[in-house]
């Protein structure tokens, strides 16, 4: 485990420090640190990517139940101690290191509604995940810290503490005493639970509020994205457990919300990719030649849309359903300070398309994204690192701001190798099923082995703390079937 920590962020003193905030705490609140599972903490998890999540990332939890009512009305059970229900006046206090600077691009944290029990079982969203607090990230804590003069800050490998509340009264009180006992450079935070376009569901926080019997059931998470995930600093850190605490005042009162938490303007328009279409247009001929030397013909270019979210309506609008991809519905969990792209159609990789290469402007290299990563489905993602290089491999000539990488069934087979090494192939689980249904199809049937969506996730704006802008130069998925069936006319 990790212990020591750059700028005095030490793990091991988190639960220390709360220890120390308990006296100053338990005459106004009832604290909770251990719930039926065991202690509440802040942990790794490794079944987000299972979920749909980015693969590349690493997420982690705050894991708080089942702890009380609402906590086990939980239909998701494969994420039920990352979920948890709360009173109007409570407060979740989660005390953690920021990642370690050297290795990592980006974090953030936020909460989500992640589901409505209030509604039926027949409107329920799968995928609920409408993020609803302030948001958390290196830019917003470094903005601070500008403001007040301290140029040297720096966000990375740094302690942190967040009070994640409703209520105003509540975060006041416990804000102060966790500043009072926090070790020296820790930031404490207020994480806002921000009800203000429509009403949270709590349940009862005091006898002046009546009962809710499926309150909302709420999610914490932190998200990091790394360099190499394999790197010892980030081993160590992923490792560590962080404590969690709730907080319950003890006497009655009225809840009075905290006002809501002021979301950053998103960028708009092409910036500096204004002047991008040019060397697209070079890049898109030099993979066509590239693909036509191994006997190819280009069938097909499928664009990205970049996707806008209306998160209050994931809490009103049961049926809004923005993503193409899932029409039931749902935020998806989806950061506040991500864009995301999608294709738009699925893209099939097998013998009759037995390549595609997606193109586009890199937003990290042009300093309109923090960390960007290019998927295929929910298990294959290529990460900034992977895909720098990629379009000076198919130009001959240096070119950063562009990347072209490809997905084959086999990499080395020659009609991707001139793609090599910026080729992926599916993964083996996403092909075992597939291969036995090619062995009992007739000879000669077209049968695709792997068809999905392309998405290009980009995170954070660095000059303003949120999404990047929906107007960036969207990427472009090019499909190659051989020449020999394209004369045939059953291209694509």
């Amino acid at each position: 485990m990790l212990t020591l920590f750059a700028h005095g962020c030490d793990p091991t003193r988190h639960s220390a420090t709360f220890d120390a905030a308990t006296p100053l705490l338990e005459a106004a609140f009832e604290i909770v640190r251990t719930g039926t599972g065991g202690p509440f903490e802040l942990g790794f998890s490794s079944n987000m990517s299972a979920a749909g999540a980015n693969p590349s990332s690493l997420y982690a939890q705050a894991l708080l139940g089942p702890w009380g009512e609402g906590d086990t009305h939980s239909r998701k059970h494969y994420m039920r101690d990352g979920q948890y229900a709360l009173k109007s006046r409570d407060a979740v206090v989660s005390m953690l290191c920021t990642p370690p600077e050297r290795e990592s691009t980006y974090f953030s944290w936020e909460t989500y509604v992640s589901e409505r029990l209030s509604w039926p079982v027949m409107e329920w969203n799968q995928g609920q995940g409408a993020p609803i607090s302030t948001l958390i990230n290196a830019a917003t804590l470094t903005s601070d810290h500008r403001k007040a003069g301290d140029t040297g800050f720096s966000p990375f490998n740094r302690s942190l503490i967040l009070v994640t509340t409703a209520d105003a009264a509540t975060a006041a009180a416990v804000a102060s005493a966790m500043e009072r006992v926090a070790p020296a450079q820790t930031d404490v935070r207020v994480v806002t639970l921000n009800g203000t376009n429509t009403t949270l569901h709590f349940a009862r926080g005091s006898p002046f509020e009546p009962l809710v019997e499926r309150p909302d059931l709420f999610q914490s998470l932190l998200r990091v994205h790394v360099r190499d995930t394999n790197a010892r600093a980030v081993r160590e850190y992923v490792a560590n457990r962080f404590p969690v605490m709730r907080v319950s005042p003890r006497a009655a009162a009225l809840f009075r919300p905290l006002p809501p938490a002021t979301e950053p303007r998103a960028a708009t328009g092409l910036g500096n990719e204004a002047g991008m279409a040019a060397p697209l247009v070079e890049l898109r001929a030099a993979v066509v030649r590239m693909a036509a030397a191994a006997n190819l013909t280009l069938a097909a270019e499928v664009g990205f849309t970049a996707v806008e979210l209306d998160k209050w309506r994931c809490l009103t609008d049961p049926r809004y359903a923005p993503w193409r991809l899932h029409p039931r519905g749902g935020c998806l969990g989806t950061v506040s300070d991500a864009r995301y792209s999608l294709s738009d159609r699925n893209l099939p990789v097998s013998a009759a398309t037995p390549l595609v290469v997606a193109i586009g402007v890199d937003h990290v290299a042009m300093g309109n994204a923090a960390s960007a990563d290019l998927l295929a489905g929910t298990a294959v993602a290529v990460t900034p690192e992977r895909l720098r290089g990629s379009a000076s491999h198919f130009l001959g000539r240096a070119e950063p701001r562009l990347f072209a990488f490809a997905f084959a069934l086999d990499c080395k087979a020659p009609a991707a190798a001139a793609a090599q090494p910026y080729c992926l192939r599916p993964p083996r689980e996403l092909l075992e099923g597939a291969y036995g249904a090619l062995a009992a199809a007739p000879e000669g049937t077209p049968f695709v082995l792997w068809a999905c969506a392309l998405r290009y996730e980009a995170y954070m704006d660095p000059a303003t703390g949120t999404r990047p802008s929906i107007g960036l130069v969207q990427p472009t998925a090019l499909a190659f079937v051989p020449a020999a069936r394209a004369a045939t006319g059953t291209a694509y």
